[in-house]
């Protein structure tokens, strides 16, 4: 749960406060987010975090 809450506060924060409706898509890549361990949500958040501070990078 607090996982979805952190995610939609980041998605808020990013678009400018405005009420975001997740997709189909979206809420199960959050559903596969809660299964995985903590190594590997770490591992997801440092790759997001590069990607989104080195869009360049492939």
């Amino acid at each position: 749960m607090l996982d979805t809450a952190a995610m939609r506060s980041e998605i808020c924060t990013l678009i400018g406060r405005q009420r975001v409706s997740l997709s189909d898509a979206e809420n199960q890549l959050v559903e596969y987010f809660r299964q995985i361990t903590d190594q590997e949500r770490g591992q997801v958040l440092r790759l997001m975090e590069a990607l989104t501070l080195h869009p360049e990078t492939e």
